[in-house]
């Protein structure tokens, strides 16, 4: 009952600041304190519950399930955390590498870089949606994020003509000292820097445009490009793009799927791609598995493609 006060008296409060009338909404995780846990274990058990309010739609109150199922579900995570953590540690993690090619040349533009975890010899490594949820819920993302610019311009450092983008997450971009370590290795590898980019959804950028501009500002000056993926995935305004001043757009894989044969998507299509590139963005198309879709990419002016029929992701090496 308290924390329900607590959510609809914040839910009903309104302030201005610079002239806009502001309204906040929070989502809270509760977990009893009856013995069974410490507090390591009762602010953990908090948070989880917590996620599952912000998961299940946001402005809500979630009460902790059953200290069984509770525990299965801390254990599962703990044990990812700690694997995530020595993947890093030990060398477990691998960089792989995806090709972006020119639908009209089919020559490699650049490579987008993917994370994966080996940790299991003989088994096949595990992708990023298995363990990155886990790596998001105890604040281990900006620490992938560093390991993966690292590890890019390791690559490009061996690899005199190459171009790679790697993803920068939500929590890379709310650390303002992941930002200057980042920059620190930029500064360090100048030439490397000129052929590194990085890549943001749309949803992260628009999470906070101010911040968003404050970090693309940033890499910019050190000579990196931005792209922003999935654009149109979600609630897209086209304004993101002319704020942002990104250098590519990605539009998300289900309209690039679904474009040989629905006219509404192509559509779509071609009306991202005629603001982004009137604005100096290069488009590049996800997804790009049949032959039979490159000709509508092409018609809906994308240049660039990236899928299963150019090749999957490798390793590097």
């Amino acid at each position: 009952m308290i924390a329900e006060r607590l959510r609809e008296a914040v839910q009903n409060t309104a302030f201005s600041a610079g002239g806009h009338e502001c309204r906040f909404s929070v989502s809270i995780g509760l977990a009893p304190i009856d013995g069974p846990l410490d507090v390591e274990g009762v602010l953990a058990l908090a948070d989880r519950v917590l996620y599952t309010a912000k998961e299940d739609g946001r402005n809500r109150v979630v009460l902790s399930r059953s200290e069984d199922e509770e525990g299965r579900l801390l254990a599962a995570a703990g044990r990812w955390s700690a694997r995530i953590k020595r993947a890093q540690n030990e060398g477990f993690l691998r960089l792989h590498l995806q090709p972006v090619v020119d639908l009209s040349t089919g020559a490699v533009c650049h490579f987008e870089g993917l994370l994966r975890l080996q940790d299991q010899p003989g088994h096949k490594p595990e992708l990023p949606h298995s363990f990155m949820p886990h790596a998001e819920r105890y604040g281990l993302l900006p620490d992938l994020d560093r390991w993966a610019v690292t590890e890019a311009l390791r690559f490009l450092g061996s690899q005199a003509e190459a171009s790679v983008f790697v993803n920068m997450s939500h929590q890379s971009l709310d650390d303002a000292h992941t930002l200057d370590l980042i920059v620190e290795m930029l500064a360090a590898h100048p030439a490397e820097a000129a052929r590194l980019g990085f890549e943001l959804t749309e949803l992260t950028a628009a999470q906070d445009l101010t911040s968003t501009q404050d970090w693309m500002s940033r890499v910019k000056s050190m000579g990196c490009r931005v792209a922003l993926d999935d654009f149109g995935a979600g609630f897209s305004s086209f304004v993101y793009l002319r704020t942002l001043q990104v250098d590519l757009v990605k539009v998300p894989g289900p309209l690039v799927r679904r474009a040989g044969s629905d006219p509404t998507d192509r559509a779509l299509l071609q009306s991202i791609s005629l603001v982004a590139r009137s604005l100096g963005a290069d488009v590049v198309a996800k997804w790009v598995e049949q032959e039979a879709v490159v000709p509508h990419l092409t018609q809906s002016g994308i240049g660039l493609g990236q899928g299963l029929l150019f090749g999957m992701a490798r390793p590097w090496e």
